[in-house]
């Protein structure tokens, strides 16, 4: 009897630990297809930098939003500057508990008539 307890109780203890597993495992692997799509390192640049980039460069920014501009539309802000940013709901909805925090965007310059303006790729909270 002993036994079966003893296999019941491992078998219960791997059933918990499996899904935290996995779920750490999701976030690896889409880091990990997020660096090998674009294959480069880039270095995390500031808004006055980024108002200078040339269309279509890949950066990264760390910093906060000010406020919501519309519906996919904030203000970024990381102290050197404020710039226009576009980001999906999606991408919104999860920094539900970060929006007032410090985050790191990932993005792509976008230049039209004149004005810079950010289409972010990727966001996350700068704590880790």
């Amino acid at each position: 009897m002993r036994k079966v307890s003893l296999f019941s109780l491992a078998g219960l203890l791997w059933l918990t630990l499996a899904p935290a597993q996995a779920h750490d495992n999701w976030h690896y692997d889409q880091d990990r297809e997020y660096r090998d799509n674009y294959r480069e390192r880039l270095p995390v640049t500031s808004v006055a930098e980024a108002k200078h980039l040339r269309d279509d460069s890949r950066i990264i920014l760390s910093g906060h939003i000010v406020r919501r501009l519309d519906d996919d539309e904030f203000l970024f802000s990381d102290g050197t500057g404020t710039i226009k940013i576009e980001m999906d709901d999606d991408d919104w909805r999860k920094l539900r508990r970060h929006r007032r925090g410090r985050i790191l965007i990932w993005a792509e310059v976008d230049r039209d008539d004149g004005r810079n303006e950010l289409e972010v790729e990727r966001v996350r909270p700068a704590y880790r």
